[in-house]
């Protein structure tokens, strides 16, 4: 394709939105589909996202409910094993409430696999999308945790659909500081050998903020805004007050310089030679911060030290 037509193509590409019409946030709030956002503020294994048109329920990191303003509900056949009733519409508040009690059994569905099918089609196989829903649970969820990011959104499509953001967070300011910053999550779980590409990924994320980053800012204000309202993120009191302030006064900060990429780098082994080899390739092209952060559950001797007396 020549550059001309490239150009063109670029420029075609609609943002997502995200946040939800007025109209179908207020189901939610006070509609029929209150009780499913009751729900999952009361479990911490279940993560509500918007999409627009449409919102997704997950569960270990899996979408257990497509559910849109008319109320059509869209679930993995792999999910609906030995569910005979599972409703196709949410229409009113008593199928809401069936719907609701068959989500334990939907959970089972998740990860449990007949062990006569083949291991390459367990569900559970993956684990970096259960890591990303644990990331959204540590920081939004846990009181005690006080983290200094809060995860506004996962899987964000960008690039004509050839790549997908795993979160997009707000970053809490230097004390005093009246805006908060954007920042993109790329979660690469264990010894993924994609690792060693990272840098041209990263360069594809930092192309696509350089030309759509206001939009985002505004559209992802929108979304913390919403989810502060159905009271999907937990915080002390005195951080809740400065999140409704900042979505009030639209003050993610649009200059890009202030907005980070981070390669969160799960249960990756310290006898692995990936990040140097990703290293090795030099610095991603891109005007804002790059991090590597690490983090996970998998010990290893070398990363321990000894209690001194």
């Amino acid at each position: 394709m020549n550059m001309d037509s490239t150009s063109k193509a670029q420029k075609q590409e609609a943002v997502s939105r995200r946040a939800l019409s007025e109209s179908f946030f207020e189901q939610f709030k006070d509609g029929i589909f209150k009780p499913l956002v009751d729900r999952v503020r009361l479990d911490k294994d279940l993560d509500l996202e918007f999409r627009g048109s449409y919102i997704n329920v997950y569960y270990q990191g899996h979408s257990i409910l497509n559910l849109d303003k008319n109320g059509n509900v869209k679930i993995d056949a792999e999910f609906k094993r030995k569910i005979d009733n599972l409703p196709e519409r949410l229409k009113n508040m008593d199928v809401v409430s069936l719907f609701l009690s068959q989500i334990p059994q939907i959970k089972d569905n998740v990860v449990y696999r007949p062990q006569e099918l083949d291991e390459n089609k367990r569900i559970s196989r993956s684990r970096e999308v259960e890591f990303e829903q644990l990331l959204i649970r540590s920081n939004n969820l846990e009181r005690r945790n006080n983290s200094d990011y809060i995860i506004i959104d996962r899987q964000y499509v960008v690039n004509n659909r050839k790549d997908r953001w795993d979160l997009i967070a707000l970053r809490y300011p230097p004390k005093g500081s009246p805006k908060g910053y954007l920042s993109i999550i790329e979660v690469k779980y264990a010894q993924n050998p994609d690792i060693k590409e990272i840098k041209l990924q990263v360069e594809r994320y930092g192309d696509y903020l350089e030309k759509h980053f206001p939009s985002i800012c505004s559209d992802m204000t929108n979304v913390l805004k919403q989810k502060l309202d159905l009271r999907l993120v937990v915080r002390s009191s005195q951080r809740i007050e400065w999140l409704k302030r900042l979505c009030a006064d639209d003050a993610i900060d649009r200059n890009l310089e202030s907005a980070e990429i981070i390669v969160y780098l799960i249960d990756y082994s310290c006898n692995s030679n990936l990040k140097t080899l990703a290293q090795k390739s030099g610095r991603p092209k891109f005007r804002g911060n790059i991090k590597i952060a690490l983090g996970g559950l998998a010990l290893w001797q070398d990363n321990m030290t000894d209690w001194k007396k």
